[in-house]
């Protein structure tokens, strides 16, 4: 069994140091138990955006907040509706780090007010349902007044598929630990030892594994490669017609020299 510590004593290995850590939560005191705490939960939020990993994929049902869309003859007053010209928002999920995409799914079942013109189709959807719902991240305030994260998009009872935070690391796929472990070795080196020389190797050796980890994900499954090719993104295309699989950007890595790769 692994957790953050073990973690952050392999990423210290692989600098070479010669001291582990107790605890991160709270730190244990020393050095590099400050360091390591400062710097692995963004790191590793980081590093889950920097693909569609598998392992950290979750479809769920959104909870909805406002709608613009009346169930009576009197319409719904501007300071309840989402802002416009979005029709729904929902309730952006608290262990969401990045939204992958909103299918196009229509179910008329329990839709209020009915959806009577929604079309009823069963999988496989038609090329027009393969293509995923328009959405935007924004904010908004509750009923107290505070500020919250909510998606808006035009979508009925929306459904989203996310990158979530998986904070066990014995949940995570083999070669993304290989990549968690170099890519906070990469950002303790300068904290610790102020080598930029080791600082590039490390670098070099994690921007490597998680190519490879990228790659061994992207052939898990049948799925399309998560980048949209110059062709498709000239013609303002970015799915697929078949079997609704849509080709997803991801965040680039950005590493404690200021570059990315």
């Amino acid at each position: 069994m692994v957790d953050k510590v073990s973690v952050c004593n392999a990423a210290l290995q692989f600098i070479g140091a010669q001291a582990t850590i107790s605890s991160i939560d709270p730190p244990d005191g020393s050095q590099e138990s400050n360091v390591a705490a400062l710097f692995y939960q963004p790191r590793i939020d980081a590093l889950h955006r920097t693909a569609n990993w598998n392992f950290s994929r979750r479809q769920v049902v959104l909870t909805q907040l406002k709608t613009a869309i009346s169930t009576t003859a009197t319409p719904v007053p501007l300071a309840d509706r989402p802002p416009a010209p979005f029709l729904f928002e929902y309730e952006y999920p608290v262990d969401c780090l990045r939204v992958r995409y909103i299918p196009n799914l229509y179910l008329n079942a329990g839709t209020t007010p009915a959806l009577t013109s929604a079309p009823n189709s069963a999988w496989p959807y038609p090329y027009w349902q393969s293509v995923p719902a328009k959405f935007v991240v924004g904010n908004d305030t509750d009923v107290n007044g505070n500020v919250i994260k909510v998606i808006l998009t035009d979508q009925p009872q929306a459904q989203m598929v996310y990158t979530a935070r998986i904070e066990d690391p014995n949940l995570w796929d083999a070669h993304f630990y290989d990549a968690a472990c170099a890519t906070l070795a990469a950002w303790f080196v300068n904290a610790l030892a102020r080598n930029r020389a080791l600082m590039n190797d490390m670098i070099k050796i994690a921007d490597a594994i998680i190519a490879e980890a990228r790659r061994t994900d992207g052939d898990e499954g049948l799925t399309n490669a998560d980048h949209i090719p110059d062709w498709q993104r000239v013609r303002g295309s970015n799915a697929v017609a078949w079997g609704g699989r849509w080709a997803m950007s991801f965040d680039a890595i950005t590493w404690p020299d200021g570059q990315q790769y």
